[in-house]
Parts: C-alpha cells; sequence; structure tokens
C-alpha cells in the first residue's frame, strides 16, 4: 500500500507555523511506520528529503488562487497521484484538493479528505467533488458536523508526540500560559483581561494579525505579561510544564464582531499541555469539550467570558493538589485516546473499511 498525503502548506518558517500543518505531516510520518507514505506540499522552493521513513515532497509554487499562500497549485502533484494508491487530501476547499480528489479518482486511486479549517472555497462549484470521494476522515465529530459529508465518513482526531516525554519537573507553576496562532478567533484578548498583575501570563506563537496584535500588547500594559514569537518544540515542552495551567480562550465571534465556523475543529494546543501533565481551561466552542472533561482534566467556560476565565485560573492558582490532580488526569486521556499511534491505526482502518479497499 502507497499513501499520499497532500497538503497547501507545511510546518516551517518559510510555510505556515499553526495546527494544521502539524496536523498533516504528523498523521503522515505516523503512517509511515507502517505503510509506505509521501507527504507532499507546496512551497517557495523544490525539496526532496526523508523525514525518518517518511518522504517529504516540496513542490514549488506554479500558482496562487487569488494570491492566497493557502490555496497553491504546482503540477507536479499529478505525477505523485500516479505513484500512488491512496491519495489523502488535507482541506477541502483548495484548488490542488479539487483537482487531486478528481484526478485521483478517474485514475483508479482510493481518495480521502480530512478538512483541517482552513480558509477558500471549492473552485469547482458545479462539479459534485463529493461523488469522487471515498471517504472523510474528520479531525473531531464537530469538523463531521459543520461538512455534513455526504461520503462516508469516520472521526480519526488527532494526536502529540510529547505523549512520549517524562512530564518536566516544575517544582514551581507560577504562570498561566497561552500556546497558539495569535489571531483574533483565538480570543486571546479575553485571557489578557482575565489575569490580574500578580500572576504572570506567558503568550506563545507567532502573530498573523499585526493590528490584532498590537492590541493585546495595548491591552497588556500594566500587566505581567510576556510575549514569546519565536519558540521551538523543546521550549515549548518546558513553557508547557512548567505553566498552572494553559488557557485557549477560543471565541465563535472575535472583538471586532466577525464570526468564525471553523474555530478548533480540533485543539492540538490542548492534546499537548494534556500530554505534559498541564491541566487546560478551554471556552465551550466547537471539538474542545470533546477533548476536555468539565471537572476532570481541566475547566470549561463560556466564550468571551474573561470573568469565568478568571474564576477558573484563581481556583487552580490556590490548589496546587487540584492541579496536579488535573494533569494526571489530563496526561492519561491523552495516553489513552490521542497519540499519533493511535490515530494512524484509525486512518488504516478507516482507509480499508470505508473504501473496502484489499492492500496488496
Amino acid at each position: 500500500m502507497k499513501v499520499l498525503h497532500i497538503s497547501p502548506t507545511y510546518f516551517a518558517d518559510d510555510s505556515v507555523i499553526g495546527g494544521g500543518e502539524r496536523y498533516a505531516e504528523s498523521l503522515a510520518s505516523a503512517l509511515s511506520d507502517r505503510v509506505e507514505t509521501t507527504f507532499l506540499a507546496f512551497g517557495p522552493a523544490e525539496k526532496n528529503y526523508h523525514a525518518g521513513r517518511l518522504k517529504v515532497r516540496i513542490l514549488k509554487t506554479q500558482w496562487k488562487v487569488r494570491g492566497r499562500l493557502s490555496n497553491p497549485v504546482a503540477l507536479g502533484m499529478f505525477g505523485e497521484i500516479n505513484r500512488t494508491d491512496i491519495v489523502h487530501c488535507h482541506q477541502y476547499h483548495i484548488l490542488a484538493s479539487n483537482l487531486a480528489i478528481i484526478y485521483g479518482a478517474l485514475k483508479g486511486k482510493k481518495v480521502f479528505v480530512s478538512d483541517l479549517g482552513g480558509w477558500g472555497e471549492n473552485i469547482l462549484p458545479l462539479v459534485d467533488l463529493q461523488r469522487f470521494v471515498d471517504g472523510f476522515l474528520c479531525i473531531s465529530e464537530y469538523s463531521r458536523r459543520l461538512l455534513q459529508p455526504r461520503a462516508p465518513s469516520s472521526v480519526i482526531y488527532g494526536g502529540t508526540d510529547f505523549a512520549r516525554l517524562p512530564v518536566p519537573a516544575a517544582p514551581q507553576r507560577n504562570y498561566v500560559l497561552y500556546v497558539g496562532r495569535i489571531l483574533p478567533h483565538k480570543g486571546v484578548n479575553y485571557l489578557v483581561e482575565a489575569v490580574d498583575r500578580r500572576l504572570p501570563l506567558h503568550i506563545v506563537g507567532r502573530p498573523y494579525h499585526q493590528a490584532y496584535f498590537q492590541y493585546l500588547q495595548e491591552l497588556a500594559r500594566g500587566k505581567n505579561v510576556a510575549f514569546f514569537t519565536d519558540v521551538n518544540d523543546e521550549e515549548l515542552v518546558q513553557q508547557y510544564g512548567h505553566a498552572l495551567v494553559t488557557v485557549l480562550p477560543s471565541v465563535y465571534m472575535d472583538v471586532y464582531g466577525v464570526v468564525h465556523r471553523n474555530t478548533e475543529l480540533l485543539g492540538l494546543v490542548v492534546l499537548e499541555s494534556m500530554a505534559l501533565g498541564t491541566p487546560v481551561i478551554c471556552s465551550r466552542v466547537a471539538s474542545l469539550p470533546e477533548l476536555v472533561e468539565d471537572g476532570v482534566n481541566g475547566f470549561l467556560v463560556r466564550p468571551n467570558s474573561p470573568g469565568e476565565i478568571a474564576e477558573k485560573i484563581n481556583l487552580l492558582a490556590g490548589n496546587p493538589e487540584l492541579v496536579e490532580q488535573m494533569g494526571r488526569a489530563a496526561r492519561k486521556t491523552v495516553e489513552e485516546r490521542f497519540t499519533w499511534e493511535m490515530v494512524a491505526q484509525r486512518c488504516l482502518k478507516a482507509y480499508r473499511e470505508l473504501s473496502r479497499f484489499n492492500p496488496a
């Protein structure tokens, strides 16, 4: 069995540092331990290399739909499709996926799609793309409800490699943590409002919306808030491991009044924090209630609610035993449900069951 994963972008400085990019590459890497797997994406220059057993091919982008980095096309993908058995597209509403779905089906390949919440729209609106798809492999029940696929579907969720790591020694958990891209739908402004001057807040992530980043910096004046915009995985592990709690305050409607239906199709940040024994506080939006059991491995709060966030932070700050108890439960949740090995097993099972695929 040969599997080809196609993603518009990849997890790197010259592409995009984000959860969707980490998801696509991590799943492909986990699958490569079991079957021959190629990860294909698009970028500013051609690259070909191996990451462990995973073959990685970055095609030089020949055209961007409406100039968007998230909607690239290069003709070289058709040759890779010819050489594979299974085509797995990450993102549904982009031209590269539209073309890969149709071409793959016409060439007799089994075609699967995981939508990761990227911006765009199907460029071939008059074509019923779902008739060419063997199955949608959704990353949460919420994403499946949002997509409403007519083709067969399965929820495979996502995972984290951090579950393999020991919980960092943390003699003192003395700050609140946010990890993620700095964008309005992440609701970071409500977290900044929630913290007082006594407890430090670390905001870890890249700013992809300069006006919002400046707004957060102004909001943080007079508070103990530090921004970390360039953190590698080793440093990130330490940030998680020494935090009192990780907060993901995502919203459906941001501070500018913009509605985001695709917010948090899967909160990988939540899984990373839980894997390292740090409890979480999350908004009760999208997929997050599928990951967090309120009062057991973390807390769920109403979106756009700095008061509720502050209440839960203060509860944890005054109860170190509760922090440790929730941290242990969080780690157990990830070990039992959300490792990449488990996701790869669910993915392979879906390949076989949804398409009745018979591996050679």
